[in-house]
């Protein structure tokens, strides 16, 4: 024993010295990781930015569904969500955030899909389906990203066309009669053009329990994204993607109307001396049903350019955003607190820049337009 003790403190000294010594070992090689924090592509251990990057491949293992799971993983990011019935999808990042929940407000923590400013937060919880990044940044990002990036920014990234033929099909099944399909096909179309098109299918039944009518907070999405690339030549290429996401869903009103620590009967009446008949959580008396109907279109169009050691990047971004909400906030079968919003906005934006570098030192210049 005291021989293998021995050889096991010499292995560890010899470790330690190589160690110190400066020699890596093939344990201590990290993966490079390449994000777009700083409108160029590089390596996330050369910016100097506080940032969490996660593959698509993490997304996936993890289980998000939206970019409202995000959180669940990054320090110093709360997700937030008017009613949990994602109406609006508010992010905070180190306590940075927005309170109102009105649906013409802009948050100062921006979410960005494919280098395109999302500027309604009722459509900032996307559903996350064939993604090949996601990018958090921590603290003001005002200088690249504009006003509205003065706590951070959530960026979205889509995996791209690729040259050789893919294709990929996940299927869950789970309680509440749900099924959720995820799929992907891309490919070459000639020698200067090749697609993608990306589905996601995610239906379930409500689980929370309405005494009065039909089960509350069911969902059916639908979401598309169809991208073609152009790429003549080593100098310019561009990426068309054109997107639509529909959510429906049933809303089980404001919140889970009790611990479940409290039993039926230990509440005599609610605050409005309404009978208490809701015995536990996720069950009520919804009168009317809650609904959650949004459905946003839109298109992208990126350009590059690239003369000699110089990139001219032009990004238009076009979206029409629609919403209806209404939901039964007092939770018994009065109609005294009921909440209904509704939404019909559009959006346009342009950004232009160019930037290049030399032996020492990098530039980058541009121009940004939005209306909302």
């Amino acid at each position: 024993m005291a021989i293998l003790r021995g050889g096991a403190g010499v292995g560890l000294l010899s470790a330690a010295f190589l160690l110190c010594a400066g020699v890596r070992t093939e344990a201590q090689e990290l993966e490079e990781i390449i994000v777009v924090a700083q409108k160029r592509e590089q390596n996330l251990q050369d910016v100097p930015i506080s940032i969490a990057a996660f593959s698509g491949e993490t997304v996936q293992s993890l289980g998000w569904l939206d970019a409202e799971d995000i959180a669940g993983q990054t320090p110093g990011l709360i997700a937030t969500s008017f009613s949990g019935d994602s109406t609006v999808s508010i992010f905070s990042i180190r306590g940075v955030a927005q309170n109102d929940f009105a649906d013409h407000q802009e948050a100062p923590v921006a979410v960005y899909v494919d280098g395109a400013y999302v500027g309604f937060t009722g459509a900032a919880g996307v559903q996350l389906f064939d993604i090949e990044r996601v990018e958090v940044l921590r603290g003001p990002q005002g200088t690249l990203f504009g006003r509205n990036a003065t706590g951070g920014l959530v960026h979205l990234i889509s995996k791209r066309p690729t040259e050789s033929t893919e294709a990929y099909l996940d299927v869950t099944v789970g309680e509440f009669s749900q099924m959720r399909l995820e799929g992907a096909v891309s490919g070459s179309l000639t020698d200067t053009l090749r697609g993608r098109l990306s589905i996601l299918s995610d239906q379930a039944d409500g689980y929370f329990k309405n005494n009065v009518g039909k089960d509350a907070r069911d969902r059916d999405f639908l979401n598309v994204r169809a991208q073609l690339e152009f790429l003549p030549s080593d100098q310019f290429d561009g990426l068309l993607s054109l997107r639509s996401n529909q959510t429906n869903k049933t809303v089980g009103g404001a919140y889970d109307f009790r611990t479940s620590l409290v039993e039926l009967g230990d509440i005599p009446t609610d605050f409005q001396g309404t009978p208490d008949s809701t015995p536990g959580v996720n069950d009520g008396d919804l009168n009317p049903l809650g609904f959650n109907d949004k459905e946003a279109t839109g298109a992208t169009l990126t350009l590059r350019f690239r003369p000699g050691d110089l990139e001219l990047v032009s990004i238009t971004d076009y979206g029409e955003f629609e919403k209806s909400y209404g939901e039964d906030s007092d939770g018994n079968i009065s109609r005294t607190l009921e909440y209904i919003a509704e939404q019909d906005a559009t959006q346009f934006s342009q950004e232009i820049r160019i930037g290049g570098e030399g032996a020492r030192y990098q530039w980058l210049a541009g121009a940004y337009y939005l209306d909302l």
